[in-house]
């Protein structure tokens, strides 16, 4: 992959200690049509090496945290991520229009 690619979603997900839970929703993103998507996993200091190693194999990027950080600080290093790497245009999702089609295609790739 290029670094810096510019992609369409990124889907961030906090992880702890439930790697049964989380490898469901990343297998549920993986169902979506359109593949033009990056998943990245937050691994909110589990503390459990294997789970980490499963992941890894499974995402585009696993963040592992030195500390449990908490909810919102777990999901903006994410965020963090995505913006350096990726570039994915979050600032629209602020934008009426650019809001509901992007929950328009969350709710029909439910």
């Amino acid at each position: 992959m290029r670094k810096n690619e510019r992609v369409e979603a990124v889907f961030i997900i906090l992880h702890y200690k439930n790697i049964n839970d989380t490898i469901e929703c990343i297998n549920s993103i993986r169902t979506l049509e359109d593949n033009n998507y990056k998943i990245v996993v937050v691994d909110n200091n589990s503390g459990i090496e294997e789970d980490d190693i499963k992941l890894k194999s499974l995402v585009d990027d696993l963040i592992i945290l030195e500390e449990n950080i908490g909810f919102a600080k777990g999901n903006n290093k994410g965020i963090d991520l995505a913006r350096k790497k990726y570039h994915p245009d979050l600032q629209q999702v602020t934008d009426k229009a650019k809001a509901e089609e992007m929950m328009k295609k969350l709710m029909d790739a439910l």
